[in-house]
């Protein structure tokens, strides 16, 4: 069929036999291309009727005929067309999109992952943990540089090692190691992990010890895991000199490190891929100010560790945060627990009564605070106090609940006390120096009492620096701004930021300073064996051992043969401790930090104040 038109302009449509277009070569050459154009326009129509936008190869061949041919397609051809470029570009856009996220996903994971790459055995969720359960075999501190220590460290193994069938030692290679860490502690006098090393060395020599562990917070507390060690290193090392008759078991103190953290950061996975937490429910096991991502009980870990490792009690963990997730576990098993250093008192709950503790608990610096803030801070009826405390931190916000339940809202209708929480608006100076204002100079704060968790350290410094900004800019008016005191926890007293800029600030801050039970001639005795700088956590620990020691002689009164299982010592020291009710909890009192850094812990340096019963009878 053949279209044209006649001189008048008709359309005029005749019939050409097929084989008059196959002879015709002018004729063929231009007939076969239109008619393949014209084929593909009826099935682009079809399209179009449809409402199927192109894709791929048909979207691939509609942009070249309508790049050689536009002026043969009608409007509405060529807006279908554009119409499937632009849809195909969305999905180009969306799939690149998802791949660049992807990628990027991806590949910070695996940064993530390499920036935290841990040893073998030593990731707990997202956190780099080192599993230490030591009584000789493990380098305790990362960079301490003592040769004599890391040869008994590597001998230890060989000397006294156990395999799947029996518990062996190497005669030859035990002494061996007994000298290197003799040696050790001979060369670093201070260092409580080589005198610790060395008798159990020795008590494992004379076999069969009593076995004790002691868990502290080596990563990242080295400080204060030091100082909780000196005391049960000096308990263990009296304990071990008296035994000189060789058929009485000596002292072995197996160290754990608890990272001071109950629970840690969980990667949460689908088909191996990392997803947001907030994706999955809360769980059962954390506490809900933990949120979604915390996961993997670390305390908890250990204690079961400790648990499987026999030992008849526990001394530790250090925060009340880390006791209170453990002392579950040793509840389970009656095992002894004796913190010297967590003073929640959560933790008195009858449901917990495996646990003993060395220290004053929080209702005692409660005391302390409400009792100086009624005699100093309170005595004019429109003075207040205000206290700042961590609702995310154990220790803090029972802290806070201890000094509330002091408050008797019956004598006055004004509130005395302000609590407030630690929270982000803190972190932002304008909006922290209105809060000062606010509450010193406008609502009559005469007392701040600082009560920061563990994360929430950087907040309490800020409002004392930014208070003494204020304060100097005013010193020559004090109806403008007074000088206000401020109050502690152990968080602030020694810490760097604010010995270097808190000038008679730092110096002025009254610190809640535990005053451990012990006999001043044991005082003596440890300041004299660790060089005068005595921590009242040393103190502490010392006593806590030496509690646990009363209960090991008790199995040795009643002769309980190694025969019996560690069960029924467990069972003996236990029942020792709990029946005599030597708890032995430690007082507190008030202390300058001036007094505290250069009297170490004085008693006689306690700001005296009134006792509580005498508040309660006004």
């Amino acid at each position: 069929m053949l279209t044209s038109r006649n001189a008048t302009g008709e359309e005029t449509v005749e019939l050409i036999h097929e084989i008059l277009i196959k002879k015709w070569k002018k004729l063929k050459n231009w007939i076969e291309p239109d008619s393949k154009f014209l084929i593909w326009k009826e099935q682009l129509n079809a399209r179009i009727n449809g409402g199927d936008l192109l894709t791929k190869n048909s979207l691939k061949k509609a942009e070249e005929k309508l790049s050689e041919r536009k002026a043969d397609l009608n409007e509405q051809q060529i807006k279908f067309i554009k119409k499937s470029q632009q849809e195909q570009l969305k999905k180009r856009f969306l799939w690149g999109s998802i791949a660049s996220l992807m990628g990027i996903f991806v590949l910070g994971t695996g940064i993530q992952m390499y920036k935290q790459s841990c040893d073998v055995g030593e990731r707990i969720g997202q956190d780099c943990f080192r599993f230490i359960i030591t009584s000789g075999d493990s380098q305790l501190f990362l960079g301490t540089t003592n040769n004599h220590l890391e040869n008994g460290v590597k001998g230890f193994k060989s000397a006294f090692f156990c395999t799947w069938y029996k518990w062996g030692r190497n005669a030859n290679k035990i002494e061996e190691v007994i000298k290197n860490f003799e040696d050790a502690k001979n060369t670093a006098p201070f260092d409580p992990i080589a005198l610790i090393y060395y008798n159990n060395a020795i008590a494992l020599k004379r076999g069969n010890p009593y076995k004790l562990a002691v868990v502290v917070p080596v990563d990242p507390h080295a400080e204060v895991a030091r100082n909780m060690l000196r005391g049960v290193a000096s308990k263990q090392d009296e304990f071990n000199q008296q035994r000189k008759d060789k058929n009485l078991p000596l002292l072995e103190l197996v160290i754990a490190n608890d990272k001071n953290v109950a629970f840690s950061k969980a990667m949460r996975y689908i088909f191996l891929f990392p997803v947001p937490c907030f994706l999955f429910p809360q769980p059962e096991s954390v506490p809900t100010q933990y949120g979604k991502c915390y996961n993997n009980h670390i305390s908890q870990e250990i204690a079961r560790k400790l648990v499987k490792k026999e030992v008849l009690g526990i001394i530790g963990h250090r925060s009340s945060g880390s006791s209170l997730a453990a002392v579950e576990i040793y509840n389970q098993h009656k095992i002894a627990m004796i913190s010297p250093t967590s003073s929640s008192t959560d933790l008195d709950n009858e449901e917990y009564e495996v646990f003993f503790r060395t220290v004053a608990s929080n209702k005692e610096y409660a005391e302390k605070f409400y009792l100086y803030g009624k005699e100093k801070c309170l005595s004019d009826q429109n003075n207040k106090m205000w206290v700042l405390y961590d609702s995310q931190d154990k220790y803090s916000s029972n802290l806070k609940k201890e000094i509330k339940l002091l408050e008797d809202p019956s004598k006055s209708s004004k509130k005395k006390l302000i609590f407030e929480e630690f929270n982000d608006s803190f972190s932002a100076k304008e909006s922290l120096k209105d809060k000062i204002i606010n509450n010193i100079k406008n609502e009559g704060v005469e007392c701040v009492i600082l009560l920061p968790g563990t994360t929430t350290t950087r907040s309490a410094l800020l409002i004392i620096s930014e208070y003494k900004e204020l304060y100097e800019k005013n010193t020559n008016n004090i109806n403008i701004f007074k000088k206000t005191k401020f109050l502690s926890g152990l968080a602030l007293h020694n810490h760097e930021d604010l010995k270097k800029d808190g000038g008679s600030f730092y110096e002025e801050l009254l610190v809640i300073v535990p005053t451990p039970f012990i006999k001043n001639e044991s005082k003596n005795e440890l300041a004299t064996r660790w060089g005068g700088n005595i921590s009242w956590r040393t103190y502490s620990s010392y006593q806590a051992l030496e509690n646990f020691v009363k209960g090991l002689e008790e199995i040795d009164r009643l002769k309980i043969e190694e025969k019996n299982t560690s069960k029924k010592k467990q069972k003996l020291v236990f029942d020792y401790l709990k029946d005599t009710s030597e708890k032995n909890e430690g007082k507190s009192c008030l202390m300058n930090t001036k007094d505290i850094e250069e009297n170490t812990y004085n008693q006689d340096k306690c700001i005296p104040i009134g006792e509580i019963s005498e508040i309660k009878k006004k």
